[in-house]
């Protein structure tokens, strides 16, 4: 038990240079100090042969290494990150893993290989009935939708369709499996299937698998 609280608390310490403001001149230090973190993490789980918790921190890294422009580390983790919460079956980290994916994507303007991962993200989080899966892909879909209005060109028009049928698509899983708000969110709120009322959520507490805004520089 005390190693996997040592994990977490390494974690947590790993995500801080996603969720506060660095100081200019300082990223490139920030970014290392959190990647020793992750490591540090990283090592325990692997020792301990958790594999779930071991993908969130691959997120991580990849989230820092995104955040830093390092493109090729932060595919490379994600992509891990991806594959193995596949084998486990781990819909909200496959949500997050491909959140992040397709805000790469994203950031480089190749809002097709986005939108695709989007929509197989929605798919999969419908198959094994995940909401929360379901609030990331909302959170997801949000930023390309900002990203989009500000496209300009011949595809515009095709990308807004694109971008509505997924809107449709997830605006119906929803109904089935309900509307939640993102771990961490303060004041959240859910809206259940079976009747539709809204009720308030407590607010979490952050942990180290919350999302919280942050704006990555990179390319797939």
């Amino acid at each position: 038990m005390a190693l996997e609280e040592l994990a977490e608390t390494e974690h947590l310490l790993a995500r801080l240079p996603l969720h506060v403001q660095v100081p200019p001149g300082h990223e490139e230090e920030s970014y290392v100090r959190g990647l020793e973190h992750a490591r540090a993490a990283e090592d325990i789980y692997q020792r301990l042969s958790q594999h779930r918790p071991l993908t969130r921190v691959w997120e991580t890294m990849g989230r820092l290494a995104l955040q830093q422009g390092y493109l090729d580390v932060a595919q490379e983790r994600l992509m891990a990150a991806l594959n193995l919460q596949r084998q486990l079956g781990d819909v909200a980290g496959l949500a997050r893993s491909t959140a992040a994916l397709a805000e790469l994507c994203m950031r480089a303007g190749q809002f097709d290989n986005a939108i695709s991962l989007l929509a197989n993200s929605i798919t999969l989080n419908v198959e094994k009935g995940s909401p929360i899966g379901l609030a990331f892909n909302r959170h997801t879909l949000g930023a390309l939708a900002k990203a989009a209005a500000q496209a300009h060109g011949p595809g515009t028009a095709q990308l807004q369709g694109a971008l509505a049928d997924i809107e449709g698509r997830l605006a119906q899983a929803e109904a089935v499996l309900g509307r939640v708000g993102l771990p961490g969110a303060a004041g959240c709120e859910a809206v259940m299937p079976s009747h539709g009322a809204t009720r308030a959520r407590p607010s979490f507490i952050g942990s180290a698998d919350d999302v919280q805004p942050y704006a990555p520089r990179g390319a797939c």
